[in-house]
C-alpha cells in the first residue's frame, strides 16, 4: 500500500482475511476487511470497498477496539468522499479524530484533521476546510513532521 500498488496489496489482504477467518482472528480480520476495502478505494471501486468497510468497522466494534477502528473511518471518510456524500465523509473523520484525541495520538490526528479539509472544501466549505487544515499544520509542525509543508500549501 505505501509504494500504491493498491492491486497486489489488495490480493495480499484478501489472503490475510482468508487466514483469519480460519483461525477465527476477530482483530486480524477487521485489519483485512479494511485493507481490502481501503485499496479497492484507492483502485476504484468504491461501493465494494464500502462493504468491506463497514464490515470491518462492525468487527472493530464487536471486538471492543475502538483505537484501531479510527483506520478503518478513515478509510470510511475517504470511501463517502469519493462517492460525494461528503456530511458522511466528515462524520466518519469527526468520529475517528474524537477517538484518536483520546488516545493522545497526535499525528494520526493531524492527518485525519487533514483529510477531514479535504472533504470539507471539496463540500464547498473553505472556511471550515481552512480551521481544520490550519490545527492540522500545528500539530503536525509542533511534532517536527515533515507533512505539515503539504498540508500548509493547502492554506495559500
Amino acid at each position: 500500500m505505501q509504494r500504491g500498488e493498491y492491486g497486489q496489496a489488495r490480493d495480499r489482504c484478501v489472503a490475510s482475511l482468508a487466514l483469519a477467518e480460519a483461525v477465527d482472528d476477530v482483530l486480524v480480520q477487521a485489519r483485512a476487511l479494511n485493507g481490502v476495502g481501503y485499496c479497492l478505494a484507492r483502485l476504484g471501486d468504491y461501493a465494494q470497498a464500502l462493504d468491506y468497510c463497514e464490515r470491518s468497522v462492525a468487527l472493530y466494534r464487536k471486538a471492543g477496539d475502538e483505537r484501531e477502528e479510527t483506520d478503518v473511518l478513515d478509510s470510511l471518510g475517504l470511501i463517502h468522499h469519493k462517492l460525494g456524500d461528503h456530511a458522511s465523509a466528515a462524520a466518519s473523520y469527526r468520529q475517528a479524530i474524537e477517538i484518536l484525541r483520546r488516545y493522545g495520538d497526535r499525528f494520526n490526528e493531524a492527518i485525519t484533521l487533514d483529510h477531514l479539509g479535504d472533504n470539507l472544501d471539496a463540500a464547498g466549505d473553505r472556511a471550515g476546510a481552512k480551521r481544520v487544515w490550519t490545527e492540522a499544520v500545528s500539530i503536525l509542525t509542533d511534532l517536527g513532521r515533515e507533512e505539515a509543508q503539504a498540508v500548509r500549501a493547502k492554506l495559500d
